[in-house]
């Protein structure tokens, strides 16, 4: 499953190339880089917000599909996370494309890199 579209504050946006567009307005799109804080509130709510397990991705494995990182975090790691639904699969992989990167629990507390910090 793939995340596809969204509704943030009253406009619709849709996932093209890794950029959100904000559906019938001309625009370049948002990435990584640019997020508004109201559209990084609402990755990080979709990062926080599931039951998924996050596994740190060896050197040796295959990256899956959904799962790869902005150019502006490569020196982030990259995450397989598995989940009993396909759909909090697809959020926390969409998330991470956007710099909202789910690590997993530490101490019952969750961990995220949110644009390359560690919260």
């Amino acid at each position: 499953m793939r995340f596809r579209q969204c509704s943030i504050g009253g406009v619709k946006y849709e996932e093209k190339d890794n950029k959100l567009f904000p559906i019938g307005q001309v625009h370049t799109g948002y990435d990584c880089s640019c997020l508004t804080e109201e559209l990084k509130e609402f990755f990080i709510a979709l990062a926080l917000c599931h039951t998924a397990q996050a596994n740190e991705l060896s050197q040796d494995e295959d990256i899956p599909d959904g799962c790869h990182l902005p150019t502006a975090f490569y020196n982030s790691k990259l995450y397989k996370y598995q989940a009993s639904s396909p759909d909090e699969k697809a959020l926390c992989e969409v998330s991470s494309r956007f710099g909202i990167i789910f690590k997993g629990k530490v101490n019952d507390f969750m961990e995220l890199e949110v644009c390359g910090k560690l919260e």
